[in-house]
């Protein structure tokens, strides 16, 4: 069984389309396929169906596709161990299927190999590997779907890929000499992207190289006309400068070099040794932040996922690699979960502490409104990286420039229509846990009781935080064996003692995120996971709370959102509107068992505060510039 997505839905089977026709149950399989092999949460599900508009059949409604979704995968069972299933999870559901049967997977592959081919100087074999990958492409990805959120900013995002693989193989045909054969295509492609720079530059090399410099030049103008008339914008300094050198008869755009497009650098993502398992999120985001641009749109990227889950640390090592394409600096403001709406003082000192990083002097009786407003106008003309973590208030920080871009992380799942790209960071496998481990210990102690590994990986909960915390504590006591530390961890006197090491403390994150809920589901958190050992369904939770189904199902949902719970279909439940089991972790647990006790509890629940040296200072939201370039 194939599946294809660039281009219509389709889906082949033994030769035979089989493609469903339901307009909804297009999209779930659509969204199960582009994220095969990973989970799909049911609120992922719901959200792209129904956006934030549920009907009250939603749950049934969505069982029902996921039904015939899978009567389509019982035609590939048996064949040579290639069959495609969905199996449902606690969190979600997971769609197995063979990568290579994907045509999205087929063309990254391909996209793979040939950059590999061009840093190793073989440009005419990754010539025909970007054009063998550009072929696949049938026509705009999921062409006859009516797309919700999640699909068109995967669509975009597919989009922006094609079109760099596209300017990688017009870049290679210039330094190859291909002039002539390229000068048809760019003709078109300009007259189809009239403000794409980036494709009048080379339809100019390509004139001149030609000896058609007069076109060229006439090209150069039918460019700043577009760009004036439609944007209200001069053309790039780039663009400038080779009109310039073409006026003085430079032979720099007639000899075959290479080509930087205008207004864009190529960042080539490679992921640092420490991140493990974050390589295919790390590319994503780099590709996106970094991506050529020709409107008016800022690249806002919005990762979420559980306390500890490594989000600080994955955008920390993106700023670093995305460093030569914002010269005017990049910006970490920690929010520590400070809302707004809820503490308009606590917000203002966020924004005068970025105000006087960027430069900037404001009236004190500006307020909010007026210190916001000269921010955006500074990231007007400006290009600059904003990383926001510990986001409430997604829209507050957000640049007005095109040039500027944010890095949003936030411990509750949300969506705004900014956001150009959404990532969620999942646990790591026990595997990748293992790694982490072995990075931090060595190969020789992780690995020689490869068993106490996993059993360590698994009472992490592959939090890379907690792995980490529990490292270092054997690191620093090296006469401990790892099977000392897993009957630690199973040992309620000493659990909440060793995921405490320094700035790396589990429970004192969980506590921050359930701090930026309401008192009535910080109440609920505690309540609930304290006695959900197997989870809990809407009707257990109401008579917990001792209040009723309803307002114990907009709870429980306020957790999930928030990573605080995991809602599974309940394979108990039999018909109704309430078919979900909601399961807290371990760490949840411990958590709500030392704010129960009164234990510690500056560092969990009430009054928590995600201190982490050389970035935060405890209790209150602050702000870093780091490595501003001020014009």
């Amino acid at each position: 069984m194939e599946f294809k997505l660039l281009g219509p839905l389709e889906v082949v089977h033994e030769g035979r389309l089989i493609t469903p026709t339901a307009p909804k149950l297009r999209r779930v399989l659509a969204l199960l396929v582009l994220r095969s092999n990973q989970v799909v949460t049911f609120g992922q599900v719901i959200e792209e169906l129904w956006d934030q508009r549920p009907p009250n059949s939603a749950s049934t409604t969505m069982q029902t596709y996921i039904y015939q979704i899978r009567k389509i995968f019982r035609m590939s069972e048996g064949n040579d161990g290639e069959s495609v299933s969905l199996r449902t999870t606690p969190g979600g559901y997971i769609l197995s299927v063979p990568p290579e049967k994907i045509d999205v997977n087929q063309f990254d592959e391909l996209l793979k190999i040939a950059r590999g081919k061009s840093d190793e100087g073989d440009l005419e074999a990754a010539a025909e590997l970007y054009r063998e990958a550009l072929q696949i492409w049938r026509g705009p990805a999921l062409s006859d779907i009516s797309l919700g959120t999640l699909l068109q900013a995967e669509t975009v995002r597919l989009e922006e890929v094609r079109k760099s693989a596209l300017e990688q193989l017009l870049d290679l045909y210039l330094e190859l000499g291909r002039h002539k054969e390229l000068i048809s295509e760019l003709l078109w492609l300009t007259s189809k992207e009239p403000t794409h720079e980036g494709f009048f530059a080379r339809l100019m090399i390509a004139l001149a190289r030609t000896g058609r410099r007069t076109e060229a030049l006439s090209v150069y103008h039918r460019c700043r006309r577009n760009l004036i008339e439609q944007l209200g914008l001069e053309p790039s300094a780039e663009l400038q400068e080779l009109q310039h050198s073409l006026l003085a008869s430079d032979t720099a755009a007639r000899e075959p070099q290479p080509i930087v497009a205008a207004q864009r650098r190529e960042v080539v993502a490679r992921t640092p040794r420490g991140l493990i398992g974050r390589g295919r999120e790390y590319e994503r985001i780099v590709r996106e932040l970094t991506r050529f641009r020709d409107d008016t749109v800022s690249p806002v990227v919005l990762v979420t996922g559980p306390a500890g889950v490594g989000k600080t640390a994955l955008a920390l090592a993106i700023a670093q690699e995305v460093a030569p394409m914002f010269p005017d600096g990049r910006f970490l403001v920690d929010l520590e979960c400070v809302d707004r709406t809820r503490d308009e003082e606590a917000f203002q000192r966020v924004l005068d502490s970025l105000l006087t990083q960027v430069g900037l002097r404001v009236d004190q009786t500006a307020g909010v409104e007026g210190r916001l407003t000269a921010l955006r106008d500074w990231t007007r003309s400006r290009r600059a990286l904003f990383v926001v973590d510990n986001a409430v208030d997604l829209a507050a920080l957000l640049p007005a420039g095109s040039g500027c871009a944010a890095l949003v992380l936030t411990r509750h799942r949300t969506y705004d229509e900014r956001v150009t790209q959404f990532v969620e960071l999942a646990p790591l496998s026990i595997s990748e846990s293992v790694e982490l481990l072995t990075s931090v210990l060595g190969a020789d102690r992780a690995k020689g009781d490869l068993r106490a590994a996993e059993e360590l990986a698994e009472l992490c909960e592959g939090l890379p935080a907690a792995l980490r915390a529990v490292a270092i504590r054997l690191a620093t006591r090296p006469h401990w064996t790892l099977g000392q530390m897993v009957l630690r961890l199973r040992d309620q006197r000493w659990e909440a003692v060793e995921f405490n090491v320094g700035s790396l403390n589990v429970l004192r994150s969980i506590g921050l995120t359930v701090r930026s809920l309401s008192s009535e589901c910080q109440d609920a958190f505690v309540k609930l996971a304290l006695r959900a050992e197997d989870g809990l369904t809407i009707e257990e939770a109401a008579s917990v709370l001792d209040t009723d189904v309803f307002t114990a199902e907009e709870i429980l949902e306020r957790l999930v959102e928030a990573h605080l719970a995991v809602a599974g279909v309940d394979e108990r439940h039999e018909s109704g509107t309430h078919p979900f089991r909601y399961r807290f972790s371990r760490l949840h647990a411990l958590a709500a068992r030392t704010a129960d006790a009164g234990e510690d509890a500056d560092s969990t629940i009430s009054g928590a505060a995600d201190e982490r040296s050389g970035l935060t200072m405890p209790g209150k939201a602050t702000v870093m510039g780091f490595e501003r370039t001020l014009g």
